[in-house]
């Protein structure tokens, strides 16, 4: 198999590359180690050990998908509702020009480029897999979003807005425009489990018998061949000119240290795996107004559409509150709740309704939690009706919500507090290959992480600051705190860092063009690259960079003036 570039991974990161490659008229072929359909059996090789602080659903083999589409499989956002049911997908944001700078109280932060640089890539992005009529602002007073901010006006805090786009932009828009075009192809059920460069020793001749450990390289080196398993037994290997990976920041990681070597391929400083970093999610506590009747004031917290596109509001602490106070990014979240006998009913429905296809689980589920269910029957009953007169989901969320519009939003009593947390930037915060190995004999990656004392600091400074600040508005109640005096915080299954980007090759794996440094036609897309991620969903970030990388490999496959946006 040979192609002018080999990407390993289909998913939002893989299928943005090969889609501006293929308009600069470049060959691309696309293996994926999943198939067009769920295999459990592929899922399996996504296994991790997670070594570290208590956090809940860091689950690395659930919140990684092999399949044509990668994670747009599994996002269970509700952007659209039709008379066929909803449309899943996910919500996007941008991160700002202060995201990319040096914080001197932020460890490892600051960017190599600037917004200047992603700006249209950024644009294009949005128009690729967004398409929001009104355009990409991410602000809300470019909305119009100045009214019903509920406790957070002011010049404290900065509102912005997610914006939410189909699961369908990748798993048929971009997924067709590689699969019909002659130059591309998407070759699944294909696992990457090995880069060979020009330092490796020759490959077998026979696929009955698999490459030894290769040699470690150095600099200047180049990938020749990609190693390619399948569940069936077979082996082959991929020739290109040049290879990107794009298949997450745990498993980009994974590949390149499970290449060149016992050191790593692109591990010349014993960087590559280090810096990951999440999105913790805290619940720290709970905002009851003090009117009663309040609740819809808080109106730009919900999930609206306006104008065809539906927009979520949240909160932050402005930039010069957060460098007064040295902290990291956080955006604040409000979500109605009734009282707590109500919530718990509806909790134990809710977790009823995700077993409810097995009758086992589903009548242990009843019998623990029965006399929750009995006591919060009327609430039970009143989100039912809400939920078949105007679709409004009982328990409303980051993917649910139309819970202010009257007269649902009199069923609520208290807002329950999300903080989305930028992750403190640790080296020690990494992935590493295990003892375990999968059936491929490929070892599987450890997660060694925390959350860092800078982002333990942020959140109390933060929820501290929110309390002080709401008290004109009600009563804020903190969470009860689990763990080294926090709640245990849920992980946002947004996976970044591990292949961070420098000018310096001291400093990171990749350049500013996401080229490895030590090896001249490695690139890789993806949030892995991120050298920090702020508080915001990575994916539109994600596929602005992966347009980027295209670029920056159709420059040197086709020697013409390549401007974002105007292919040669």
């Amino acid at each position: 198999m040979d192609a002018d570039v080999c990407i390993v991974g289909s998913g939002p990161a893989g299928l943005a590359t090969a889609v501006r490659l293929i308009e600069h008229g470049v060959s691309v072929v696309v293996v994926e180690s999943g198939r067009h359909d769920a295999d459990d059996e592929a899922q399996e090789l996504s296994r991790a050990t997670v070594i570290g602080d208590p956090v809940w659903a860091i689950d690395p083999q659930a919140t990684r998908h092999r399949q044509v589409g990668g994670n747009a499989n599994i996002w269970s956002v509700k952007t659209q509702r039709s008379d066929t049911g909803w449309a899943m997908g996910l919500r996007y944001g941008t991160l700002t020009e202060s995201d990319l700078e040096h914080r001197p109280w932020a460890p490892h932060s600051g960017w190599p480029i600037g917004r200047d640089a992603l700006d249209p890539y950024y644009r294009e992005a949005h128009e690729l897999v967004v398409a929001a009529p009104l355009g990409a602002s991410f602000e809300a007073a470019d909305w119009g979003l100045d009214d019903d901010l509920g406790p957070f006006r002011g010049p404290s805090f900065n509102r912005r807005l997610f914006q939410f786009g189909p699961s369908s932009a990748y798993l048929s828009t971009l997924r067709d425009r590689v699969e019909t075009s002659a130059l591309g192809e998407i070759v699944p059920a294909s696992t990457a489990v090995e880069l060979f460069t020009t330092a490796t020793d020759s490959s077998p001749t026979s696929t009955s018998n698999p490459p030894a450990a290769s040699a470690s390289v150095g600099s200047g080196d180049t990938v020749r061949a990609v190693a390619i398993r399948t569940l069936a037994g077979g082996y082959r290997e991929l020739r290109a000119k040049h290879v990107v990976l794009a298949a997450s920041a745990i498993e980009n990681a994974r590949l390149l240290l499970n290449s060149g070597g016992g050191a790593g391929l692109g591990n010349d400083h014993d960087l590559v795996g280090r810096y990951f970093t999440d999105h913790p999610l805290f619940n720290v506590g709970w905002l009851r107004p003090t009117n009663g009747n309040s609740i819809g004031q808080a109106r730009f917290f919900d999930l609206a559409p306006i104008d065809g596109t539906m927009l979520h509001g949240h909160a932050l602490l402005a930039p010069d509150v957060a460098k007064e106070l040295e902290l990291l990014q956080i955006g604040i979240s409000l979500f109605p709740r009734p009282n707590a006998r109500r919530t718990e009913a509806l909790m134990a429905a809710k977790a009823a309704a995700e077993v409810r296809h097995d009758r086992r689980r589903l009548l242990r589920e009843i019998r623990s939690n029965a006399d929750q269910l009995v006591r919060g029957a009327d609430q039970l009953a009143r989100a039912a009706l809400m939920s078949k007169r105007h679709g409004q989901s009982a328990i409303p969320g980051y993917g649910r919500g139309g819970w202010s519009n009257r007269p649902s939003n009199q069923r609520f009593e208290r807002f329950e507090v999300l903080f989305q947390c930028e992750q403190e930037v640790l080296a020690d915060n990494r992935v590493v290959l295990g003892d375990e190995v999968d059936r491929f004999g490929s070892r599987l990656p450890e997660l060694h992480w925390r959350l860092g004392d800078r982002t333990r600091h942020s959140v109390r400074r933060t929820r501290a600051f929110v309390g002080e600040t709401v008290k004109p508005y009600g009563i804020f109640t903190a969470a009860p705190d689990e763990y080294d005096g926090l709640p245990i915080p849920a992980s946002m299954a947004h996976h970044a860092g591990t292949t961070r980007m420098s000018i310096d090759p001291a400093e990171g794996v990749v350049d500013i063009d996401c080229r490895v440094h030590s090896v001249d036609n490695l690139f890789i897309a993806g949030a892995s690259t991120f050298p920090t991620g702020s508080y915001v969903n990575p994916t539109l970030s994600s596929v602005a960079l992966s347009l980027r990388v295209g670029d920056a490999i159709a420059a040197r496959l086709r020697p013409v003036s390549i401007e974002a946006g105007h292919p040669a």
